[in-house]
């Protein structure tokens, strides 16, 4: 589980509020750097669990935004945008199922943010303005955005998995930071069907793909039934 707590930096009187996501704090320049590359994803659902505790009428925001670089305009436009507020004290975690909103269904994304906020008045363009409550402290665990046919990718993976070469050709070797028993690898194409699944006997595994046509691939590890992690790997050949 990962937790976020507003605070007060007492050095410069800025509020910040607890972040996590696919964001990185620029404290020399106060502001925030949102997003990482997805080139042509379009999940289905955004999902996970939490608990909430606010602090004074504060609220909290789980969030998944889709934006496409308009280089014309040199901006970004949002193709899809899913936001959860909560105001309440939320004291045991709580399954939370978002299904992603597509305002324009005709462009493909390049870029998704994924975003929980421990107080809901963030300013990303200027820490200065951000608006909350000290001490209000949101957890979320097993946050997971689902795609079309089925596939999962899990963004608080269990067991982190390096892959390499990417793009590949000929083989891509997997390396796993703990490899626990009963670990299954499962391989399926950007349908969703299963090309292979075999089970993990090393934290170093390496993936023949010499018969893979060029495309996308996803890979998920699993110990029984339960999903410990999961990615991406594209062959090029």
């Amino acid at each position: 589980a990962a937790k976020m707590e507003t605070k007060m930096f007492e050095n410069l009187q800025i509020l910040i509020p607890g972040m996590l996501g696919t964001t990185k704090l620029d404290m020399p320049k106060q502001t925030i750097h949102m997003g990482k590359p997805c080139a042509g994803c379009k999940p289905l659902r955004f999902k996970g669990y939490f608990k909430y505790f606010p602090v004074n009428g504060d609220s909290c925001v789980a969030q998944l935004t889709l934006w496409k670089y308009n280089t014309n305009l040199h901006k970004r436009d949002t193709i899809a945008n899913v936001r959860m507020i909560v105001t309440d004290t939320v004291d045991t975690y709580t399954p939370f199922d978002l299904e992603v909103d597509y305002l324009n269904t005709y462009l493909i994304p390049d870029t998704m943010m994924i975003l929980f906020v421990s107080s809901a008045g963030f300013n990303f363009n200027n820490l200065t303005g951000c608006v909350g409550q000290v001490g209000s402290t949101m957890f979320v665990d097993d946050v997971s955005v689902e795609y079309p046919a089925g596939i999962t990718e899990a963004l608080m993976p269990e067991i982190d998995v390096k892959t390499y070469p990417n793009p590949a050709a000929d083989k891509v070797i997997f390396t796993l930071d703990s490899c626990p028993e009963n670990l299954t690898m499962e391989v399926l194409d950007q349908q969703g069907k299963w090309i292979t699944k075999f089970p993990v006997q090393s934290c170093d595994l390496t993936l023949n793909t010499s018969s893979y046509s060029s495309g996308t691939y996803y890979f998920r590890l699993m110990q029984d039934k339960y999903l410990m992690s999961t990615g991406v790997f594209i062959i090029n050949n």
